[in-house]
């Protein structure tokens, strides 16, 4: 399976839609309610979700053939994405002691290329065996 110039372009284009919604959900959450960074970012991550599934689904990997797991192949590589962009957030805010929304833009835009990778080749692939 190889990769192509279409393919990367309509994951940035639906990665970048899934992020702003991300972004904005946090945002939104810290700023008019008050919530901690990282419990702001598990909300938005579970909004910011289906446009990124159905993004992938319907677009960025539509010619591939879709095993009728690839649903829950994708949300693993999305929790298995959150988790480490969660850790790495934790990282940028408690270590680093960056502003919260610079931090969770450095961890969203490191995190996209291993979930490109686990999306492309396993998520929606009818070359792996289903979980």
């Amino acid at each position: 399976m190889t990769v192509n110039l279409k393919e990367i372009i309509a994951f940035g284009v639906v990665g970048s839609l899934g992020t702003l919604a991300n972004l904005v959900g946090v945002w939104a959450l810290v700023e008019f309610l008050h919530w901690p960074p990282l419990l702001a970012n598990v909300l938005a991550f579970l909004c910011a979700f289906p446009i990124s599934l159905f993004g992938h689904r319907l677009w960025t990997f539509k010619k591939q053939a879709h095993p009728p797991s690839f649903g829950y192949r994708f949300f693993t590589v999305a929790i298995l994405g959150f988790f480490l962009g969660e850790s790495l957030f934790a990282v940028t805010l408690k270590v680093l002691h960056l502003p919260y929304l610079l931090g969770l833009c450095i961890v969203l835009l490191f995190v996209a290329g291993t979930t490109f990778v686990l999306s492309k080749f396993w998520a929606f692939s009818t070359g792996s065996k289903t979980p």
